[in-house]
């Protein structure tokens, strides 16, 4: 049964403020390509996260002040604002959230930036494409079981 469109909202997103209505934790994906972080946050609400999918540092930065999330995904080469830079800012302002890269650019992890995910202790690295059971995988071990979602029926 489909839902009416006045209940249903893009990506299980909420208005600043509100609580997830989903019983899984909040997500916060940042991927300045759409259709990345729109297929991640699928696979999320699929599995009953609720997510909000913003394509900047910079809006990631705003939800953040408006908003409590559970855990960060985000994509390290975004323009304006990297994802190095905004995981440092994050460190800055919020401290221990688990943080997590999604990224295609293996060479920029192992060569180039080698040691900079451990000092601004990233908590998880995924190679896109991400599988969804490495995903779910992944954030069990980093989610408190208060907020994952409850097992299907």
């Amino acid at each position: 049964m489909p839902i009416p469109a006045a209940q249903a909202a893009p990506h299980g997103q909420t208005s600043p403020g509100q609580p997830a209505a989903i019983s899984g934790g909040h997500i916060l994906i940042v991927d300045d390509d759409e259709l990345v972080g729109s297929t991640v946050a699928l696979m999320l609400e699929t599995a009953g996260y609720s997510t909000r999918v913003v394509v900047s540092g910079v809006e990631a930065l705003r939800w953040l002040e408006l908003e409590r999330y559970d855990l960060i995904v985000t994509d390290l080469c975004m323009p304006v604002m990297s994802g190095w830079e905004l995981i440092a800012e994050i460190r800055s302002r919020l401290g221990s959230i688990p943080v997590f890269i999604l990224t295609a650019f293996v060479d920029e992890l192992l060569y180039e930036s080698k040691g900079r995910a451990d000092d601004l202790q990233v908590d998880e690295i995924l190679l896109k494409p991400v599988r969804l059971k490495d995903l779910l995988g992944r954030l069990a071990a980093y989610l408190p079981p208060q907020v994952r979602p409850r097992a299907g029926p």
